[in-house]
């Protein structure tokens, strides 16, 4: 068998195959965006903005070439951000004369709103967690420890005898709903809980990340429909027709479906100039995960967890 292999010459075809591919020379693909620099008011300006996933406090490369990011024009960091557009700062600037238009490849990440954890300071737990925080266990770096209980995203204390654990929502964006208790009975094991606040350390990070304070909301209506299935189906896919009323009122949607096989669907309105394009995530508040909704039981009530 070993002799088989041994002789064995794999080859590798298409695009790229002169690359290495397990050293790490294969990098991951990176947003460029333009910059465009004001001779008149000595102004920079990033093409890119809240829309883009760009954060207050972000660091960019500026680059005449984008395609070899080669000599590097400056270092910038956003200052002001909009919805599509950033106001940059030049930190180094590596020319006198900076080009009319250049692009620019993000390097350092911005100022984002940790994850706020609330322990009980008498709460025995409270001393299993700092020695989590220091083991390789779990990657805490995220999560932020508050005295507060109401400046907390979530608050895990001993509920049981035996030093299981409860988990609890103390997020407004959450409770509101009604959805306050996440998981009790958590067995305190560091492996079990540590995974725990690393998956809610992301959860809160991606869901920190919506804002409805950009005046690009004022130009996007959010409906949702039961549909309806046309009686004779043309070949392909079926053309489905919205039934009234629109259950979306104020941003959200309380729902109770009595049959798992009637379809539902969203209507996205964009009555901005720029075109926008989708990216909707189900944000599940029983257990931190973010992905699409899979439904197990016959009726689901939807109003207690978050779509982004």
């Amino acid at each position: 068998m070993f002799d088989r292999l041994f002789r064995q010459h794999p080859q590798c075809e298409g695009v790229s195959q002169d690359r290495l591919l397990f050293n790490g020379k294969v990098l991951l693909p990176r947003g460029v965006y333009p910059i465009r620099f004001e001779k008149d008011t000595s102004t920079f300006t990033l093409r890119a903005g809240a829309a883009h996933g760009i954060a207050i406090g972000a660091e960019f490369t500026a680059y005449s070439d984008p395609d070899k990011l080669r000599n590097p024009l400056g270092t910038f960091v956003v200052e002001t951000l909009r919805p599509f557009e950033s106001d940059i700062r030049q930190v180094t600037l590596s020319r006198r004369i900076f080009p009319s238009q250049a692009s620019a490849v993000q390097t350092k990440a911005g100022k984002v709103e940790p994850f706020r954890l609330y322990i009980p300071p008498e709460d025995r737990f409270r001393r299993e967690y700092h020695s989590i925080r220091a083991s390789t266990t779990a990657d805490l770096r995220g999560v932020f420890l508050v005295n507060n209980p109401r400046e907390a995203h979530l608050m895990v204390c001993t509920s049981l005898p035996d030093g299981h654990l409860t988990f609890t929502h103390k997020d407004k964006r959450v409770t509101q709903h009604g959805m306050k208790l996440v998981k009790e009975g958590v067995d305190p094991d560091p492996l079990i809980v540590g995974g725990a606040l690393e998956s809610a350390a992301n959860y809160f990070r991606e869901l920190n990340r919506t804002t409805t304070s950009h005046d690009i909301t004022a130009y996007i209506d959010v409906e949702f429909y039961k549909l309806e299935v046309p009686k004779i189906r043309i070949a392909g896919h079926p053309r489905l027709k919205p039934v009234q009323p629109n259950l979306c009122r104020q941003n959200i949607i309380d729902i109770v479906v009595d049959n798992a096989k009637t379809p539902y669907g969203f209507k996205i309105i964009n009555r901005a100039e720029e075109d926008l394009y989708v990216n909707a995530f189900y944000f599940d508040n029983t257990d931190f995960r973010i992905g699409e909704c899979q439904c197990t039981s016959p009726s689901l009530r939807t109003r207690s967890d978050n779509v982004r």
